[in-house]
């Protein structure tokens, strides 16, 4: 849709506990809540945050769709810049571990990418102390 057509904006309001997807029409109707999620889910995990993101879109593209007939996002790839690394929410930055300082050093080091491909699904980095030992007492077996 051309800048000329945009009829509102999506807005993200969050306290303490939620994270909340909001439309805001530019016709000043009241605000219409899209969706929540709980902010801790939101603030650790990436794929939830951008799931949660892409629902919203979807929720508020057909807010005034007559019901049968559904329109779709095309949704954009985030831009590199949007997508910078906060390496110190990691937990290896502040641990007393002394595997850590290496830990620390592989955040410093990596750019964007190389530390992209060393985060697991829940979040944590690969070379992390605890998600080797978690590797290691996984290939137990009886």
């Amino acid at each position: 849709m051309p800048n000329g057509d945009r009829l509102g904006d999506i807005v993200l309001d969050q306290d303490e506990t939620m994270v909340r997807a909001l439309w805001r029409s530019l016709d000043g109707s009241p605000e219409v809540r899209l969706c929540s999620i709980d902010r801790g889910c939101y603030e650790r995990h990436p794929a939830l945050r951008e799931a949660f993101v892409s629902l919203a879109a979807d929720i508020a593209i057909n807010l005034n769709e007559p019901a049968g007939n559904t329109r779709t996002v095309q949704h954009r790839p985030a831009q590199p810049a949007e997508a910078r690394i906060d390496r110190t929410k990691f937990g290896c930055w502040g641990c007393a571990h002394p595997l850590a300082e290496d830990a620390r050093q592989n955040l410093r080091s990596f750019d964007e990418t190389e530390l992209s491909n060393h985060v697991t699904p829940g979040g944590n980095l690969t070379f992390c102390c605890k998600v080797s030992m978690a590797a290691q007492f996984g290939s137990w077996s009886r």
